[in-house]
């Protein structure tokens, strides 16, 4: 056993209810997921950098992840089978899944996100963290 399937192992009940709660808000979804804000000119002719203002359900999803202690250290910036995943445009790319793959996939777009701004919010609006998170979750050992 991995230690992230130990870490997985340790989620309570209340812990896995966070997780389906988070998850069933996330599916019920429509509408932006955020938008990318700045990139204006101020009067002396200076521009703002661009930023991602994400939809409150991301901040609460990572909030959780955090909490419990699910974003994976790792070296995802060399994990080509990651790239790889997302360059994959099938579908049933999802159906392979296991929980530490997801996490590993959602802690490397999180961390991404830091250095490419909309990342994280690309994510969203392209069904990807969407469709891990429900996989990870339905995942679940009861």
């Amino acid at each position: 056993m991995s230690e992230w399937d130990d870490t997985v192992a340790k989620l309570s009940n209340e812990d896995w209810k966070q997780l389906e709660d988070i998850n069933s808000q996330i599916q019920a979804h429509t509408g932006a997921w955020g938008e990318i804000k700045g990139g204006d000119k101020d009067a002396d002719g200076r521009i703002q950098m661009p930023y991602a203002e994400h939809n409150p359900l991301i901040y609460s999803l990572l909030d959780i992840l955090d909490d419990k202690n699910l974003m994976i250290p790792f070296d995802w910036s060399e994990w080509d089978e990651g790239r790889e995943w997302f360059a994959n445009k099938d579908d049933a790319k999802y159906d392979t899944l296991d929980q530490e793959t997801a996490l590993k996939l959602i802690t490397a777009v999180v961390r991404n996100g830091r250095f490419v701004e909309g990342a994280l919010l690309r994510s969203f609006e392209d069904g990807d963290i969407p469709k891990i998170i429900n996989k990870f979750v339905s995942l679940r050992v009861k």
